[in-house]
């Protein structure tokens, strides 16, 4: 079956895994030339707590590849290329993916990177600027100015939360007192940041607002903490899927009878360890690909992955692919697939399809460079066991809105973490 992700145009992603690169000059991938094959460094977490934010990111590429490669592969330069995925488990570990860019990149000698978020981005960042790497990842606070060949293309990661909050208070009205609790990383950190500027901008009180480590096996006294501040609306942030189903059977066990809301729930999963009655309203900001307001390209896809890995859909599933699928419009845009004329090519396009609709590159107003492709995103809610698409905006709305830049950039400072100065 083909499954094409793109509005029109693409189709999603393949996984094989593959790359190279040359010191202080772009990687030479012209030299796949002569073996047909183009190659893509799958660089993520397959194994460990964050593995759930990789590993079915992983099988959506894997299928992406099948299609292009059914297809007679990528066209570039009146060459056809058949792509390859090349693995590398980081583990969510700096040092280990900084090691795999090298491999990756110097070995492999690949035509892109696909990474997760967050530090392991960063880590290899400055490695890929000096070798010329076109890389991508799942959050725009990757994206700078000292990383310019890195781009967010597919997920606006914690974004969302600024069009999460304002939803929440909107539907309803009786939310008031909202509690946040993440893991002690960057993610979390900057997930707390977003959270309280959405929260400040739509006048909610936060009651409290604290980290976990990595190391915490018992959520109970955490939750009492939570419970006793009285909330109306607990958020997980951006938790890692087996913390954020860990508080939330602590919160169902002791009673909890307001919202939650995360970035994301693995319902497959969650729904094992608490009641779907009580799971109900959840909101979050990704959708199944069953929706009823999704295209039926993306239904197909739905129905072949979960026929192909049951209980592995979450976001991240579509999220590779379809950064993939953007490399290809890039890669089809210059005709070549060398790594810096893709990215001439993206860069001057004045608007990039994506599965949910046309995107240009933003963000420079917070994160100092325009990499991030600003689309639009849906808020969900959990409805009889599915994630339903409730909501439809355009992700950087609110920043827009008057006073809210200022708000937004004074919680980025206060958390700690990168926005442009």
């Amino acid at each position: 079956m083909k499954r094409v992700l793109y509005v029109g145009l693409l189709l999603l992603v393949g996984a094989a895994v593959v790359f190279a690169g040359g010191k202080k000059e772009a990687p030479a991938v012209e030299g796949t030339a002569a073996s047909g094959v183009v190659k893509i460094g799958f660089l993520a977490p397959l194994t460990g707590d964050a593995a759930a934010w990789g590993l079915p990111g992983l099988y959506g590429a894997q299928m992406w590849m099948e299609d292009v490669n059914a297809a007679g592969g990528i066209k570039a330069g009146g060459k056809s290329y058949k792509v390859e995925l090349v693995t590398y488990d980081e583990e969510n570990v700096a040092s280990k993916a900084l090691l795999g860019a090298k491999k990756l990149v110097l070995e492999d000698k690949v035509a892109v990177v696909l990474m997760m978020a967050g530090a392991t981005v960063t880590a290899c960042q400055s490695f890929f600027t000096e070798n010329k790497v076109l890389s991508m990842s799942l959050a725009p606070y990757d994206t700078r100015a000292e990383a310019p060949y890195h781009l967010c293309a597919a997920e606006p990661s914690l974004v969302y939360h600024l069009a999460s909050i304002p939803y929440i208070a909107k539907t309803y009205p009786n939310v008031k007192r909202v509690a946040i609790v993440a893991q002690d990383d960057e993610i979390g950190r900057q997930g707390l940041a977003y959270l309280r500027a959405a929260c400040e901008s739509a006048g909610l009180q936060v009651v409290y607002d604290k980290f976990y480590g990595f190391e915490t096996t018992d959520f109970a006294p955490i939750m009492t903490a939570i419970l006793n501040a009285k909330p109306d609306l607990i958020s997980f942030d951006g938790g890692y899927s087996y913390y954020v189903e860990l508080l939330a059977e602590q919160a169902y066990l002791m009673g909890f009878e307001g919202i939650i809301e995360s970035s994301e729930f693995f319902l497959s999963s969650l729904l094992a360890k608490v009641p779907a009655d009580w799971a109900e309203g959840a909101v979050a900001s990704f959708a199944d690909w069953d929706d009823p307001k999704l295209p039926k390209y993306c239904h197909d896809f739905y129905a072949e992955y979960t026929q192909r890995w049951p209980g592995q859909w979450g976001a991240v599933s579509w999220e590779y692919a379809a950064n993939l699928d953007i490399w290809k419009f890039g890669v089809e845009s210059a005709d070549s697939i060398d790594p810096m004329e893709v990215f001439k090519a993206l860069k001057s396009a004045e608007t990039i399809p994506h599965v949910y609709g046309e995107g240009v590159w933003s963000g420079k107003e917070i994160w100092g460079i325009d990499n991030f492709l600003a689309t639009p995103w849906h808020n969900t809610e959990v409805r009889n066991g599915k994630h339903v698409i409730v909501n439809t905006q355009p992700i950087l709305g609110w920043f827009y809105q008057p006073g809210n830049k200022e708000i937004l950039l004074k919680h980025l400072k206060a958390a700690g973490v990168y926005y442009v100065k």
